[in-house]
């Protein structure tokens, strides 16, 4: 499989993901299905497959494989994320095992088996961008980690072979980085992947994603500054404006989101209603 992708196959990546959650890819397959109830330790794998853990690792990811489309009890699950960890371990680097874990596991609420199983490919597949894009995207989406995604995401970036997938990759690592609610922070880190980039409007994009991390934190500094001085936070951002702490309420300089106080009294913000 060809792990080079084109930049306008990389723009549809997190929409893939998303996709992922709401789709079953266990496929009826010809043969009887099974119901996975127990995992075998890794050692009887081995032993079972006359001490060849790379065919272990292919009986486990067929066992997966035969699960078939049925849902499946929560013991069963339990079991699948079991059998894919442990394949993961006698072969880190086997695709089937990695997509399919993350096709299934992450959305039943298995996260932690799925990143393992990702992790260790990742460390395997050096050319393979996929398995780092999908641990990037898993902390931002089930896990709330910001920073881990953005980590795993410039990963993805440089495992591309083309300046056009790596660039967008960085780009999408600087949009999770967004999503932290540190924007003292991604303001710096953005900045400096607009500093990498050859792509003048990719860069020039990302700069005023910089300036709506800069406003954002300027806004911040506003509410705590509300805060002191009145004993609570601000219900909206207006009422910065009504009482005189800041002049006007500064607009995204993309035109995409509205700023907005979220309910840990953090200023971010959401998508702008079309």
């Amino acid at each position: 499989m060809n792990h080079d992708l084109s930049f306008g196959t990389i723009a549809g990546l997190l929409g893939l993901a998303v996709f992922l959650g709401g789709h079953d890819f266990r496929r009826p397959l010809p043969v009887p299905e099974i119901v996975l109830s127990v995992a075998a330790p890794i050692p009887l794998q081995v032993i079972a497959a006359a001490g060849d853990r790379y065919l272990a690792a292919n009986v486990a990811v067929w066992r997966v494989l035969m699960t078939g489309a049925q849902p499946l009890p929560r013991d069963s699950l339990a079991a699948l994320a079991r059998v894919q960890e442990d394949a993961s371990f006698l072969n880190p680097g086997h695709e089937d095992n990695y997509t399919t874990a993350t096709a299934l596991l992450p959305w039943e609420g298995f996260v932690e088996p799925t990143q393992t199983v990702l992790r260790r490919a990742t460390e395997t597949r050096k050319t393979d961008v996929y398995a780092p894009f999908f641990y990037g995207f898993n902390q931002i989406h089930f896990l709330g980690d910001a920073k881990g995604a953005y980590e795993y995401g410039r990963i993805a970036a440089s495992y591309a072979r083309d300046e056009g997938t790596r660039q967008a990759l960085l780009g999408i690592s600087a949009s999770w980085l967004e999503r932290g609610n540190d924007p003292a922070l991604a303001s710096q880190v953005i900045a400096v992947l607009a500093s990498e980039l050859r792509d003048p409007d990719l860069k020039a994009q990302l700069m005023q994603r910089v300036e709506r991390q800069q406003r954002i934190l300027r806004l911040q500094e506003a509410v705590d500054a509300y805060r002191q001085s009145r004993g609570r936070a601000p219900d909206r951002l207006e009422a910065l404006v009504a009482e005189g702490f800041i002049a006007t309420l500064p607009q995204d300089p993309l035109g995409t989101v509205v700023f907005r106080i979220l309910p840990n009294g953090r200023v971010g913000f959401r998508a702008q209603k079309k």
